[in-house]
């Protein structure tokens, strides 16, 4: 991406030096429009032609390498797609998590975000998840407290899920011998 950004760059600053603006097209619109503008100096097109050839050729290549991932991801059984994903900022030795990123199913998280929020409010019954959730809550709120409960929830059914194992509410309990 960063080297068809600058190819691009490249022939904006090119048409620019010959009073050609191209304005903002969109990646798949950019060759196409730069050609329409530029198609009647045959001087500037000879140098422009072979930057915009080897954009289309990376822009078709990008598209496959693209479909390909996703053929992949949709065979997958088992993957993140539940919108609950930290975001990252990451620079040197910096390395911060951030707000909960906004990929994935959106009626998956919503349904899970309401219930947690259903655990931490409405359910009279105490687990570890509700009481962890409640430390959660005194310290940072409830809304923060409900986003940290909906992934684990996920993270909990998504171990679930992998592992093909049955959920288990509680700790089992264990018998001592006498």
């Amino acid at each position: 991406m960063n080297e068809m950004r600058s190819i691009e760059n490249l022939v904006r600053a090119m048409l620019r030096g010959v009073g050609i603006r191209l304005g903002t097209p969109s990646r798949t619109a950019f060759a196409g429009r730069a050609r329409k503008l530029v198609d009647v100096d045959a001087e500037v097109m000879a140098i422009v032609e072979p930057l915009l050839s080897i954009l289309g050729v990376m822009l078709e290549e990008f598209a496959r390498l693209t479909k390909r991932v996703l053929d992949i991801v949709r065979k997958e059984k088992v993957g993140p797609r539940l919108r609950l994903t930290p975001a990252r900022y990451q620079s040197g030795a910096t390395d911060l998590p951030g707000k909960v990123s906004r990929e994935g199913d959106e009626l998956a998280c919503t349904v899970f975000y309401e219930a947690a929020n259903t655990l931490l409010v409405r359910s009279k019954n105490w687990s570890s998840l509700k009481a962890w959730g409640m430390n959660i809550a005194k310290r940072h709120g409830m809304v923060r407290a409900g986003v940290a409960v909906t992934r684990k929830l996920a993270v909990i059914l998504h171990r679930v899920e992998a592992n093909a194992t049955e959920f288990r509410f509680g700790t089992e309990s264990t018998t001592l011998a006498a």
